[in-house]
């Protein structure tokens, strides 16, 4: 019993690890495409961080892993720091908004352990993703332009940014149901 619950655990972190290597490679992918656009790049990883299970995990350690995916996105992007403190107001934002949400009594335990758009169904998925994606854009263009004054300048990248973002979010956690052989609702 004790073989067979760890060998549950580190499956599950090879999977999270998997997903990490999957969304960053994305979003390099992605980034590298997209450098001709001033401005118009969709950020991926944060599925990843969206996708982070929060109910069995301090929320201190859900900000550190936050704050380091948000600087290896700088180190590529060269943008000292913006993404690591988007990432980890992301973070902080998520647990607050996941706590509003009540989760589906069917699937409890799937909601608590990893937010998905399986156990949450498309509905509240969206509202969460794209929520939060408003969220982290906002953050990273509003910071990259050093001043909130030109908020309203920053809104037409930011609505075509969270569009893309969250088209590839969800295509990405359509696939995953299909590998892993479960239904969406």
């Amino acid at each position: 019993m004790l073989l067979e619950h760890t060998m549950i655990k580190k499956s599950t972190w090879l999977r999270y690890f998997a997903n990490f290597i999957a969304y960053i490679s994305l979003q390099i992918l992605i980034g590298q495409a997209s450098m001709h656009f001033y401005k118009s790049t969709c950020f991926v990883y944060i599925g990843f961080l969206l996708s982070l299970p929060w109910y069995k995990t301090t929320l201190i350690f859900q900000l550190l892993l936050g704050f380091f995916v948000g600087l290896i996105i700088d180190a590529f992007y060269d943008s000292l720091g913006i993404h690591a403190f988007a990432a980890v107001l992301l973070i902080y934002c998520r647990n607050l908004l996941l706590h509003l949400l009540p989760p589906i009594a069917v699937n409890d335990y799937e909601y608590a352990t990893k937010p998905s758009l399986y156990s949450m169904g498309f509905k509240k998925f969206s509202i969460y993703v794209l929520f939060l994606t408003v969220i982290y854009h906002i953050t990273v263009f509003c910071l990259d332009a050093w001043n909130f004054v030109s908020f309203f300048s920053v809104l037409p990248p930011v609505f075509i940014n969270v569009v893309s973002s969250y088209f590839v979010i969800c295509t990405f956690q359509i696939i995953s149901a299909l590998v892993s052989n479960t239904s969406i609702r």
